[in-house]
């Protein structure tokens, strides 16, 4: 009787150690190095899935998960300066399960701390910055090159970067030289081991104004009446967009922009309440019978816009 019971409570205790031991779960450990050194990876993240718990490594690189239901894990683990990694299939069965991880570090390159660098359409806005970016365990020597027309500078635009440090870049753009509307174009920053990108954006505004060149309305052997006509594009007043400046180019050559004379124009006074303007001048002093090409110009607080390049040919005979 006694055998019977001694046997009863060893089984007794025996399914308590058991039952403890499966309440209270398993776990998983581990250390996370470096791939080519073995040294250990600090503030390592360390992402568990299911159940998305997460820890930080350590300063040996240790990181643990306890009290785990059984089920299949997948570890994600992530450092600055190394590639992602992920461990799956790791099965938990109220026991404590290893997995060590050698990470692999990226190329040392010298990245960006923005995408997208936007001058938009304010006339004012000429310089913004950027910062490059060293978060390997090197230090970089880095450079950029660019031939886009309305970029001025970029200030410094080669250098070396220590690791762990930021620089800051400035670029400086000349609105005149920018097309109208959107301009964009991509700087690459080139750095030991590779090359970061960044976008440059900027916008000029069409002055919302058009020109026409017109025939002249009388032409005589050395004397031209010719007017222009400037509209807004949409048709309302000009307000804010009345021309400043209204003039001719008038040349024997086909581009009257090589050479040619310039013509002014009278703008009315009123022309800010108005959707249109033909403002005119008496040329002089052209040659009798002689091929003219001309066109007209003007410019508001946006920009300047042409017109066409008209011909005409004065009466007379030219000379001999």
């Amino acid at each position: 009787m006694k055998i019977i019971y001694k046997t009863l409570t060893i089984l007794a205790a025996t399914m308590l150690f058991v039952t403890c031991q499966r309440d209270r779960g398993g776990s998983i450990t581990g250390v996370v190095v470096d791939r080519v050194t073995g040294d250990p990876i600090p503030i390592a993240n360390v992402r568990l899935f299911p159940g998305e718990e997460s820890r930080s490594t350590n300063n040996v690189g240790f990181f643990q998960f306890e009290n785990l239901a059984s089920g299949v894990y997948t570890l994600f683990v992530s450092s600055a300066g190394y590639r992602d990694d992920t461990i799956e299939r790791i099965i938990v069965a109220g026991n404590s399960v290893e997995r060590n991880i050698a990470m692999e570090r990226l190329p040392a390159i010298v990245t960006v701390d923005r995408t997208t660098l936007d001058f938009g359409s304010e006339a004012g806005i000429t310089q913004l910055s950027f910062s490059l970016v060293n978060s390997s365990g090197e230090d970089l020597e880095w450079w950029i090159a660019t031939t886009t027309p309305w970029i001025v500078s970029i200030n410094p635009n080669n250098g070396v970067i220590q690791h762990g440090r930021t620089q800051s870049v400035q670029v400086t753009i000349d609105r005149n030289m920018l097309n109208y509307d959107n301009n964009t174009t991509v700087l690459n920053i080139i750095s030991d081991n590779g090359r970061s990108e960044i976008t440059l954006n900027a916008y000029r505004p069409d002055t919302q104004i058009r020109v026409l060149t017109r025939q002249p309305n009388s032409l005589g052997s050395t004397t031209a009446h010719i007017s222009v006509e400037i509209s807004t594009a949409d048709g309302s007043p000009f307000s804010e967009r009345v021309p400043t400046d209204v003039w001719l180019l008038i040349s024997t050559n086909s581009d009257p922009t090589s050479g040619g004379e310039r013509w002014n124009l009278e703008i009315p006074a009123d022309a800010g309440s108005r959707q249109s303007i033909s403002p005119w001048t008496m040329v002089s002093g052209l040659t009798p019978g002689t091929v003219f090409h001309m066109q007209a110009f003007a410019t508001n607080g946006i920009g300047t816009r042409s017109g066409g390049i008209v011909s005409f040919t004065t009466t007379g005979t030219p000379p001999q």
